[in-house]
């Protein structure tokens, strides 16, 4: 089963932030998870949300502003910068862990992709979406590339969910997640992950399950 980290070690250190992948490394993660956006000239930024309100010094909408904006004025609630794609690729690079990446902006996949190999092997990251158009792009781009489709809700048919996007594996959300369709999905040959899972008994409950992943913000309790 792997170990995932959600946005890095966000029970720690600020999510999709430089000190959560640190973290998450130094706990020894399998797998980092961090979300993709695009700034408003089309650099890779590692950030969930739309809104920059909630995690950072500023306001409006991640691609309201510019890279050279980023670096200049925009600071998360640490006090670091916002992280670029090409930055954490490159420093996870240096490790052994593999980059778990959620495509949060349409139309990224070709520079996230570019990005990821120009310091990744392909076997060292996966790209994930809730939008199956996303990720059969980059099955389209790169064959190799190992895909997530990631889905929340119950009940769901797996095996069309499957087909139709072409995926590697299957990231149930946990509060909605189905021993039958993990069997399902797992019969197809396909991998399971789950999220985000932090309670020591939910935890418990996704090893019964025998998921292939677990995705929790404190990575150290799996």
């Amino acid at each position: 089963m792997l170990k995932i980290a959600h946005r890095g070690a966000s029970g720690y250190e600020e999510e999709n932030s430089m000190a959560s992948l640190l973290k998450a490394i130094e706990l020894n993660a399998d797998v980092v998870e961090a979300d993709v956006q695009l700034t408003k000239d089309g650099i890779p930024v590692i950030r969930h949300d739309k809104l920059l309100d909630r995690t950072t010094n500023t306001q409006g909408y991640t691609w309201d502003y510019t890279w050279e904006h980023y670096l200049k004025n925009v600071r998360l609630r640490n006090g670091e910068p916002v992280c670029s794609l090409d930055e954490f690729c490159e420093t996870i690079s240096r490790h052994k862990q593999i980059l778990y990446l959620d495509l949060k902006t349409f139309g990224a996949e070709s520079v996230v992709l570019e990005t990821c190999l120009n310091h990744l092997s392909e076997d060292r990251f996966i790209i994930g979406s809730f939008d199956y158009k996303s990720i059969v792009h980059v099955k389209k781009l790169d064959p190799r590339i190992r895909t997530v489709l990631i889905v929340e809700g119950n009940p769901i048919n797996a095996e069309d969910m499957i087909q139709n996007a072409l995926c590697d594996i299957l990231a149930l959300g946990f509060d909605s997640i189905d021993p039958e369709v993990v069997k399902i999905a797992q019969g197809m040959g396909k991998k399971v992950f789950t999220w985000t899972v932090n309670h020591p008994l939910e935890i418990a409950r996704a090893k019964s399950m025998k998921v292939d992943g677990i995705t929790s913000d404190f990575v150290d309790r799996l």
